[in-house]
């Protein structure tokens, strides 16, 4: 865990997901909605979610918070995807 002033950034999702104490049925459908890759994760201080930015984009592509993700579909529009009873439901679902 690294830091800046107002954010704490982690070298992986997993690693964010275990400070945010995202619950263990959810993180398989987090990882089903946020694709792998290059990416930057942080959480601001005194925030309860995730910031996803792939690596070299200005844009935050996912809000991961522990029972829903936030996925960027358009200018400052976001779609969101909830984790109900260990299913994924919503426009991004896997």
């Amino acid at each position: 865990m690294g830091g800046a002033t107002g954010r704490a950034y982690f070298e992986t999702l997993d690693d964010a997901m275990d400070v945010l104490q995202v619950p263990s049925e959810n993180r398989r459908l987090v990882h089903a909605v946020v694709p792998d890759g290059d990416a930057e994760f942080w959480i601001p201080l005194k925030s309860a979610y995730i910031a996803v930015r792939p690596t070299g984009e200005r844009t935050i592509r996912y809000f991961v918070n522990r029972r829903f993700v936030d996925h960027h579909v358009g200018p400052s529009r976001y779609e969101r995807t909830e984790f109900v009873e260990g299913e994924a439901v919503g426009p991004f679902q896997r």
